[in-house]
């Protein structure tokens, strides 16, 4: 019996292994030393650090810029934003003043250019200077 190939598109044997496989499964797998850092002890303390700087809301709600929604205070669906990313500039990873808590929809926007970094920056700056609690 035969079929068609999904790595290469010809028609082979259902037995044969078709040599493209490896190639496309290599590719799939490369990782890069800013993906494995997300899996590690020292980012998930760091998110929680910013985490609880931040209180746990996305600091564009807070501060009412970029419209979405209603609330204010959101707290559901908050992450931790690097403003310059890993792949830019490994070397900022655990910098907090390259470390925003955003809400989903404003993490899309952040990664999308449409919330500019100038302005992530100077509330991460502010965040910093903030005592705890306030």
């Amino acid at each position: 019996m035969r079929k068609s190939c999904p790595y290469c598109g010809r028609i082979h044997d259902v037995m044969y292994k078709c040599p493209q496989a490896k190639r496309r499964q290599s590719r799939n797998k490369k990782t890069y030393e800013y993906d494995r850092y997300r899996n590690t002890i020292s980012w998930q303390r760091k998110r929680n650090e910013i985490k609880e700087r931040d209180m746990n809301m996305c600091q564009i709600c807070v501060r009412g810029l970029y419209k979405y929604g209603a609330r204010q205070y959101n707290t559901n669906g908050i992450s931790v934003h690097h403003i310059v990313p890993l792949k830019d500039n490994y070397e900022l990873r655990d910098e907090n003043s390259n470390l925003i808590s955003l809400c989903d929809c404003h993490h899309k926007m952040a990664d999308s250019g449409e919330i500019p970094k100038k302005v992530l920056q100077k509330i991460a700056l502010e965040q910093e200077q903030t005592p705890p609690g306030h």
